[in-house]
Formats: structure tokens, C-alpha cells, sequence
């Protein structure tokens, strides 16, 4: 046996043989799929009795080779055939603890190029992925060793086996070294690109980028599919496109028109997704079959109530409480067009009803932009007389002001007015006034539209009623204006049909068709909704006969708990924020009014609070599939992972509402 005294420590160091460590490395999420490897880790180790051409100290020209036996199945005993993978070469020596250590001097070629077999087909080489231990000296951080299908038809496993050479001789035959089982899954990427009715979006370049930092473009053929073989790891692909331009003028083409099937819905084996400048998510695509369909995006807000009189298209102050609300959109849909749709009940001729919805949608657009002028004009005497506006205006803008109590409290509370903001102007109420006074109550709702967003107006007479209602009937749900926010880079989709809509309209059904997130502003402050809370103490036990006060801007309620804890408050609909009152202090309640159980965050919302966790964003995603799932099997219902009506239904009994 070969040994050697180390001077520096009088320690004894002995070069014993050395063998090859292969340590499987999984696939990313790997725990799900544990039969599967992406390669292996590389070590060296000193073992048995014998002796080793390694000298301590003294580095030896060394190198190993790596081979493929390719098998029918794992539990053959005899290779098909053998492939040659490559080899390192470098200098393998005995450190003075006896450990080896190997310098790497070369590698073989390293390259991972994909075989292109047709513009909408890709066959990646195989890859076995190798990473180095702590023996290794100026290795690369790893490289991959390659198979080419050609070479594995009716091969079904391989086995990876490595031969360690120093000095010219083997030292650690295969034999002797680990050996990396590698079952021969033949993974693949079948990707269909559609659009929001399953149509192919054919003759579009895609993109798909590995973690590796390989990336292909590739054009869906006829059927809007491409393929990957081989996916580089296994891995997931980053989906996206080249260029953003060709696919924006296909679907622009698409959606200016309405289209009369339903919509796909997302689910684990197709991803939704809307296009703003660029995709509005990252879109990930794991091994298999997966569709990505492209859909336009529209957010509506409603306005429900209290919204217009009869014959006029002022903004009464209890719809511009909440139109401060809309900053948050702004800020989401910067640049995106913003469509104001006006619309009238059946109290006036149709086509007096065609132009005052398209007046209300004009004041809107107005208020929206703090455009003074546009309110002002209804002043006029130029507008017919029902319509005017006039000192019933003045005075319920006046009052909504931040002042405007102290403003009536003065008995004049126009000069009030005047007076407090130093505006030269007497008598009945002037142009100079009502420019000021229309500016405040215009900015009071402190939300700032952007510049760069595109505002359009459109009138739908009383074609669209909320409420239906026979000619003639006033219906103030009817008297409303919505808003649809688009796509930036689309526009209004399909485009309106001149300033207003006839009763067989295709558009504006269509608008609302393609608004998969609604958002409701309610402005009937009479329409009251029930709070239910249940009150217990530090050791989780219902606090039973407590009184307790619920205060809230509208006035307060009062009661006493039920044996269980449970307390019910019946609050105005508008109340956001309340103060509970009892025993033991007082507590802030923030108040959310769920949107009905059929709209995607409405069961979201509910599920959360039995327990079922998913993310609350509007959208049916996985997490929110998998939250039914779990509900759907908790309550003996078909476990579909979809919003279902049996599954609605039992979610509305069980909720309460």
C-alpha cells in the first residue's frame, strides 16, 4: 500500500483507490414526479483497501469517462447498445487529509441547440445536467452531457455509468462506480394558441423561454398549435411573443365584431390572459397539453340609483360620493380608452331618449375631466326647460361642499359662497360663480383621470333598460351612465355604432358580454343589508347576552347577543366603516359588500371566509379551482372544480347569504 508521512502535520495520509459518487439531482417539483432526473451531482471518494496511482500532493494526469447504456426497460440485463457521452480531463491528487481532490483541465463541448423539424416544431437533444462537489476544482458551474432520439428509439431507461482513469490505467471501473437510473419519460409541449372563443390563432410567432436560458421561436400552424419535444429539464416554459404587433392586428380584426359563442374559461389546462402594451401576466407552461387563449379585457363600473332625475343629466351628489372611487381603475387602466355609456328610461319619446342619454354620458365625460365648461352649458337658455339646470342645482352642489352646512347656516348661502372663496359677483347667481362652484364640486371627488387616457361618449336611449318597464314608465335604475375600460392599444371593441345605439344594437350586448370584472357602485341609501357578527371572549367562548352599539354615519343600531355570541345589525347599504361598541371597549369594522355569489369574486369572497383559502382577484384560477374542489367535496357535491349552479347554491345556503 502506498503511504506518505505529511511533514507539516506528522500526519499519516494514505492513497487508497478512489470511486466515482453519482447523486441524483431531481426535476424542478420533482416531489411531485420523483422518477424523474435532470442529471447528477459529481463526487470522488476514497475507498477500501488498496492503493491508488494518485500521489499525495502531487497531481496525476486523470479524466473521466462518461457512457449511456441504453436498455428496453430498467430491469434488463443487457444493454441495446452503448453510447460514448464525452470525458473530463484534468489532474486528480491526494490532499493531506487524505481526501482526493480533481483539477479539470477539459470539458466536453457543451451545447444544448434544439433540432427545428418545422416552423411549429422543435425537438430538443436530451440532456443529462451535471453539477460538481466540493473535490472538483475549477470545474464549470455544470455542463450537459446529450442524447439524440435518434439514437433511443425503442430505448425506455438509461443508465449513465462513469469510468475514473489516473495515470493511463482505471482506476474505478464502472463497476465499482455509482450508477444514475434515468427512466425515459417522453416529455412534450402541445400548445394551442387561441382566442376568447377557441378559435386557433394560426400563422402567430411565439416565444418560449427555459430556466436554463434557452429560449425557441416558433409559428403556430393552421390549428394554432406548436409542439416542443424534449422540453430543456423537463422545466416549465416563460411564454411570450417576439414582436406584439402582428398578434394585436389579428385580434384587433377579431373583436371588432361580435361574436357569438361562449368563452373559454380558465382552468389548469388553458391560461386566460389580456393584452394591454404587453401580456397583462407572466404565463408559465408546464409539460403536456396547454392552451394559452388571448381575450379582451373590460371592467365596467355600474352606477345603481339616485343617479339622475327625470328629463336632466346632473350628477346628483350621491353618485359623486363614490366617484372617487374610480382613481384605483385610473390607476390600473392608465392608458386604456374609457367608454361612457348614457341611458334613459321610457318617460320621453325614443328619440328624445337617444339624445338625453348621450347628454348624460357627455356630462359624465365632463365631470371625469373637471371640464368646467361642459356642465356650465346646460345652463343656457338655448336648452329646452325640463333639461335646464338652474338654482335647484346650485343648491344641492352647494350644500354637498365640505362647507356647505356653514354655508345654508348663513341664510344666503350663495353670497355665503361668494364670500368665502372672494368672488366679485352679486345678485342671482352669475356665470362667474357658477364656474367656480361647479370647479369644486367637480374636483371634490379628489379622483384625477389621466391624460393619457382616451374618454369616448355613446348614448343607448332606453334600448338597454336595467328595469323592464312598459313605454312611458319612469324608472330611475334606468336613468344611469356606465363605464367600460378597454385595452390599451385596442380601443372600444366592437366600435359604437355612431353617438348612440338603435334597440337591435349588436355592440352594446357585446360590451357588456366581454365585461368579465363588474364593478358596482350602489347609491340607493335607503336599500339596507344585514351585518352578522359573533362576539367571543380571550378563550374563544361566545360572549352571550352583551350589548352592544353599532355606530356608522347614518346613525346607530343597538342589541343584545344571542346565546351563541351571534349579533345581527340591519345597516344602511352605503355604511363602509362602523364602530362596534360593547363591554369591553369598542372595536372599527371595516364593511365589504360581497358581490352576488354567480360573479367569480363574489364566491371567492365567501369561500375565503369558510376556510376554503384562494386569492381574491376576480378570476378563476387554480387556487380557486382547487378551493371548490375541497368545498365541493366537503358537502357531497360533483367535484368539478367549477362555479356550477349545485355548487352556488349550496355555497349561498351554507354562507347566508
Amino acid at each position: 500500500m502506498l503511504f506518505a508521512v505529511c511533514p507539516a502535520q506528522g500526519r499519516l495520509v494514505v492513497a487508497r483507490p478512489i470511486r466515482v459518487l453519482l447523486r441524483p439531482l431531481p426535476l424542478p417539483g420533482g416531489e411531485a414526479r420523483p422518477y424523474l432526473v435532470r442529471g447528477c451531482s459529481i463526487g470522488l471518494q476514497a475507498w477500501s483497501a488498496g492503493s491508488s496511482k494518485a500521489k499525495p500532493n502531487a497531481p496525476t494526469d486523470a479524466k473521466l469517462v462518461f457512457q449511456a447504456r441504453c436498455l428496453k426497460d430498467a430491469r434488463d440485463s443487457t444493454p441495446q447498445k452503448t453510447l460514448e457521452l464525452g470525458e473530463i480531463s484534468g489532474q486528480l491528487e491526494i490532499s493531506t487529509l487524505g481526501d482526493p481532490r480533481f483539477t479539470v483541465a477539459s470539458v466536453p463541448e457543451q451545447i444544448n441547440d434544439p433540432k427545428a423539424t418545422a416552423a411549429n416544431s422543435v425537438t430538443f437533444l436530451r440532456t443529462i445536467g451535471l453539477s460538481f462537489g466540493a473535490e472538483f476544482r475549477s470545474a464549470p458551474p455544470s455542463l450537459f452531457l446529450l442524447l439524440d432520439d435518434a439514437d433511443l428509439e425503442g430505448i425506455h431507461h438509461v443508465e449513465l455509468v462513469v469510468t475514473l482513469s489516473v495515470a493511463g490505467a482505471t482506476e474505478a471501473a464502472a463497476t465499482v462506480n455509482d450508477v444514475l437510473d434515468i427512466p425515459l419519460k417522453r416529455e412534450f409541449l402541445a400548445l394551442n394558441l387561441l382566442d376568447e372563443v377557441g378559435d386557433p390563432l394560426a400563422s402567430q410567432d411565439i416565444s418560449l423561454s427555459y430556466a436554463e436560458g434557452t429560449s425557441v421561436e416558433l409559428t403556430t400552424d393552421a390549428k394554432g398549435q406548436v409542439r416542443v419535444q424534449n422540453p430543456p429539464g423537463g422545466a416549465e416554459a416563460l411564454f411570450g411573443f417576439p414582436s406584439l404587433d402582428a398578434i394585436r392586428n389579428e385580434l384587433k380584426r377579431r373583436w371588432d365584431k361580435p361574436r357569438n359563442k361562449p368563452r373559454l374559461r380558465g382552468n389548469r389546462a388553458v391560461s386566460v390572459v389580456s393584452m394591454t402594451d404587453t401580456l397583462d401576466a407572466e404565463v408559465t407552461l408546464a409539460p403536456g397539453v396547454r392552451s394559452v387563449s388571448l381575450q379582451p379585457r373590460v371592467e365596467l363600473v355600474r352606477f345603481v340609483g339616485l343617479f339622475f332625475e327625470t328629463s336632466k343629466a346632473f350628477l346628483l351628489p350621491a353618485a359623486k360620493a363614490r366617484l372617487g372611487e374610480l382613481q384605483a381603475l385610473y390607476d390600473a387602466h392608465p392608458t386604456s380608452t374609457l367608454l361612457v355609456v348614457g341611458h334613459a328610461d321610457r318617460a320621453g319619446g325614443s328619440s328624445y331618449n337617444d339624445q338625453l342619454s348621450l347628454e348624460r354620458a357627455d356630462a359624465m365625460a365632463s365631470f371625469l375631466k373637471d371640464e368646467v365648461d361642459g356642465f356650465t352649458k346646460f345652463y343656457e337658455p338655448s336648452v329646452a326647460k325640463e333639461k335646464r339646470w338652474g338654482d335647484r342645482e346650485d343648491r344641492m352642489m352647494l350644500k354637498s361642499l365640505d362647507d356647505g352646512a356653514a354655508l345654508f347656516a348663513s341664510g344666503d348661502p350663495v353670497q355665503a359662497f361668494r364670500n368665502s372663496r372672494s368672488i366679485q359677483e352679486t345678485g342671482p347667481t352669475g356665470p362667474v360663480t357658477r364656474k367656480a362652484l361647479v370647479g369644486e364640486y367637480m374636483a371634490s371627488d379628489q379622483a384625477v383621470l389621466p391624460a393619457s387616457m382616451e374618454l369616448v361618449t355613446h348614448g343607448c336611449g332606453e334600448n338597454f333598460p336595467d328595469v323592464s318597464t312598459r313605454d312611458g314608465v319612469a324608472e330611475e335604475e334606468n336613468r344611469r351612465v356606465e363605464l367600460f375600460f378597454f385595452d390599451t392599444g385596442f380601443g372600444v371593441q366592437p366600435a359604437p355604432p355612431g353617438k348612440s345605439s338603435g334597440p337591435n344594437s349588436t355592440a352594446y350586448p357585446e360590451w357588456r358580454r366581454r365585461a368579465e370584472q363588474t364593478h358596482e357602485f350602489d347609491l340607493r341609501l335607503g336599500e339596507t343589508r344585514l351585518l352578522r357578527l359573533r362576539l367571543l371572549d380571550s378563550a374563544h367562548q361566545p360572549l352571550s347576552g352583551m350589548d352592544w352599539s353599532i355606530l356608522h354615519e347614518f346613525g346607530t343600531e343597538t342589541g343584545q347577543t344571542d346565546d351563541a355570541g351571534n349579533l345581527t345589525a340591519r345597516i344602511p347599504a352605503r355604511v363602509e366603516s362602523a364602530v362596534l361598541v360593547h363591554d369591553f371597549g369598542a372595536l372599527d369594522l371595516g364593511i365589504i359588500l360581497f358581490p352576488p355569489v354567480e360573479e367569480v369574486l363574489g364566491t371567492q369572497l365567501r369561500l375565503n371566509n369558510l376556510g376554503y383559502e384562494c386569492p381574491t382577484q376576480g378570476t378563476l384560477d387554480t387556487e380557486t379551482q382547487d378551493a371548490l374542489l375541497d368545498f365541493q367535496f366537503d358537502h357531497d357535491l360533483d367535484e368539478t372544480g367549477s362555479m356550477d349552479q349545485p355548487t352556488l347554491s349550496k355555497l349561498q345556503e351554507i354562507y347566508g347569504q
